[in-house]
């Protein structure tokens, strides 16, 4: 009888002991295979100022890359218990809770340079061949052209170009160039129809916004 109880304490031992470890294998941060490989777009702002475009590229091994007009910033992001936890420059940016719906609510943003996410939604999967488009818009309008340079029109789809031959970058998701010295325009395929996007000429500190739809 002895034996047998302390059998039975023994195996109660190891029984909370293998719940303990397993508890503590959940609480690891790990990538979400959802997330893994895939670019989600959407849009945030600096200290509560004019809502601006970007793009989040959750990269293998828990890496990201955040793109918006002021260029490109390195992070890194984990998944903990169905909570998404972005980093950007070695501190916590934001945090958010992944719905069934592959959306990100109760987003809450800590970004020690003034970043608050305001939504983000998995992008487009295919990648839209840009050469020989044009996205329009009743204020601008963007012509890509072959050998990555595109035509800028102030006004909708009839109007003539203000400036031709534009040299732009494209990198995942969002698009770079610039018209003159400092005259700097950013946009974002928000899906494979749509772009949103921003500009900012010099001497003006005002943000202007667009968005343009692919004709």
């Amino acid at each position: 009888m002895k034996k047998q109880v302390i059998f039975t304490a023994i195996s109660l031992m190891l029984a909370v002991t293998g719940l303990n470890s397993c508890k503590k294998s959940n609480d690891t941060k790990t990538p979400d295979p959802i997330l893994k490989n895939t670019t989600w777009t959407g849009e945030f702002n600096y200290n509560g100022g004019t809502t601006q475009p970007m793009s989040i590229a959750f990269l293998d091994g828990g890496n990201l890359t955040w793109a918006e007009f002021k260029g490109e910033y390195s992070g890194s992001w984990a998944v903990t218990n169905g909570i998404l936890t972005l980093s950007l420059g070695g501190s916590v940016s934001f945090t958010a809770d992944i719905s069934s719906d592959n959306t990100l609510t109760n987003i809450k943003s800590t970004d020690v340079g003034g970043r608050k996410l305001l939504n983000t939604i998995p992008g487009a999967s295919d990648s839209p061949v840009l050469d020989g488009t044009k996205w329009v818009s009743p204020n601008v309008s963007l012509t890509f052209k072959a050998g990555t340079t595109l035509d800028l029109a102030f006004g909708g789809a009839n109007a003539l170009p203000t400036y031709t031959n534009i040299p732009y970058i494209r990198k995942g998701k969002a698009i770079y160039f610039t018209l003159s010295p400092k005259y700097d325009w950013f946009t974002i395929l928000s899906t494979s129809t749509t772009m949103k996007g921003i500009n900012m000429a010099p001497n003006d500190a005002t943000v202007y916004t667009f968005a343009i739809t692919k004709q």
